[in-house]
């Protein structure tokens, strides 16, 4: 049997099938009901191979295709099965069709949508695209944030770029198609332009705030890059900033929070798959030197302007999925080591942790100017009734009897969630998952490890500067969205080892 493939799906017996079927349990008592009555009512919620047979006079064995078939023939005839009697607080939310489980989205979360969400983008009026400016047009631009863009002309168009090098935006031009008409050296024209709608910052640490500040003056909406600033005193003025320009849509670019096999990482976590999560360990090592054409050659990143340097520059991504995972941080210690030659500031970090809602967390960040072998980078999540093995691409569920299912996430692009968060947030009023407090918690949580390691003490983060929610990141997801992945270009295959 091949495996069940959400976002995209196989056919569209498929959305009956993750969709629609919550609906058994949810119709009410009385009449039968139409079809559109049966769709109002459905959500996300326990469904699974045996209670549909059940419902439907079927025996249990039958194969899931033709469960659904018999699903299509009681719409087709405006007929709706009787609701399945069993309470929400036994919802694990996990389905299983055939051979394979589904994982839907659970409920409660505070970036879901529901079924009403839905309704309402069908009336939504069409907009013409987002007018982009873009502010630092090199590697970022060029290899992380134009690949998404380009898979969003709807909803993007680049009216304007500026870069203080020429030759740099002639690269970036080239590259996405654009015509030298739209460049300027100076920002500042950018900003003037009243067919500037929203600008995307990409430069390095030591402007982004200055430049970002700008813009938001500009009355423009921003995309930054992350971190929110070259110091704490800078990240602290960002968030304050922003909230006094409430009317603009401002996003740091944490891509960690929009990262398709984290985000269902979190959502098994909800669902209780592993029970209790109790201990976390995240551990990154890399080779890094200067590489001509890639990240590793900028040289502020080898003598940083900025507190913590590479630790700060590449950690606040790692930190930021233990904080998507585990919620947010309530004590911590460190020690830091110097062992990469090329860069003039400490490399390694190795942090311990404990977080506000119980749990532990060990992170290991280290950048080496020798090579490494053999680092899979995998984020490992230990619970009362399971586990979670995480990587770029798939996610790994270790039940407590030993079987195990694997979640294969294809085309997936945190980048393309990214912008697309941000262009709901800019037409439609969506929340933003990756605020600038967001990035500047990450931030400041570093830099008190960094300062936790030089006193050799344990320091408490709960309560500076601001009492952050016990809860961290919410969990995001497309608006309007039943599943995680509805509408986004991954494809998501689960498989029982």
């Amino acid at each position: 049997m091949p495996p069940v493939v959400l976002g995209g799906h196989a056919s569209p017996k498929m959305d009956l099938d993750l969709h629609y079927m919550p609906a058994l349990r949810n119709y009410g008592e009385g009449e039968a009901g139409s079809k559109s009555e049966w769709r109002r009512v459905g959500r996300p919620g326990w469904t699974c191979q045996r209670d549909a047979t059940a419902i439907l006079g079927c025996p249990a064995a039958l194969p899931y295709t033709e469960v659904i078939e018999r699903i299509l023939s009681l719409l087709s005839q405006d007929r709706c099965p009787p609701p399945v009697d069993r309470p929400d607080s036994e919802n694990p939310r996990i389905a299983q069709i055939g051979d394979h489980q589904v994982i839907d989205s659970p409920q409660g979360t505070s970036a879901e949508r529901g079924p009403a969400a839905a309704t309402a983008i069908a009336s939504d009026p069409p907009r013409p695209p987002i007018r982009l400016g873009i502010i630092g047009t090199g590697l970022a631009a060029q290899k992380l944030h134009w690949p998404a863009l380009a898979l969003m002309p709807q909803r993007f168009q680049i009216v304007a770029f500026a870069n203080r090098t020429r030759s740099t935006a002639e690269e970036f031009a080239t590259i996405a198609g654009l015509s030298m008409d739209g460049y300027t050296p100076d920002y500042g024209d950018l900003l003037a332009r009243d067919d500037v709608e929203a600008v995307l910052v990409g430069v390095p640490i030591e402007r982004i705030f200055p430049i970002a500040r700008d813009c938001i003056e500009a009355g423009k909406h921003v995309i930054s890059e992350k971190p929110p600033g070259a110091s704490e005193a800078e990240a602290l003025e960002y968030v304050e900033l922003t909230a006094r320009h409430p009317s603009q849509v401002v996003l740091m670019g944490e891509q960690v929070f929009y990262g398709d096999s984290r985000r269902l990482a979190r959502s098994l976590i909800d669902a209780g798959a592993i029970g209790q999560p109790r201990f976390f360990v995240h551990r990154v090592v890399k080779h890094e030197v200067p590489v001509p054409g890639r990240f590793s050659s900028t040289p502020w990143r080898h003598k940083p302007a900025y507190p913590g340097g590479s630790i700060v520059d590449g950690g606040v991504h790692d930190l930021a999925g233990m904080r998507l995972l585990g919620g947010d941080i309530a004590s911590l210690s460190a020690r830091t080591e110097w062992l990469n030659k090329a860069i003039e500031a400490p490399s390694v970090l190795a942090m311990d942790f404990g977080f506000a809602r119980n749990g532990s967390g060990s992170l290991f960040y280290g950048s080496f100017s020798t090579p490494v072998l053999d680092e899979d980078g995998s984020t490992r999540v230990y619970g009362t009734d399971g586990n979670l093995i995480i990587n770029r691409g798939s996610v790994r569920l270790v039940r407590a009897d030993g079987s195990v299912e694997e979640h294969v996430l294809q085309g997936s692009s945190a980048f393309y969630n990214e912008f697309l968060n941000f262009y709901e947030a800019v037409a439609y009023g969506e929340p933003v998952v990756g605020t600038v407090a967001q990035s500047a918690r990450n931030m400041l949580i570093l830099l008190r490890a960094l300062r936790a390691a030089e006193e050799e003490r344990t320091i408490d983060v709960r309560a500076e500067p601001w009492n952050a929610p016990a809860e961290g990141v919410p969990l995001w997801r497309p608006r309007g969205a039943v599943g995680l992945f509805d509408g986004l270009p991954v494809r998501h295959s689960i498989k029982a080892q």
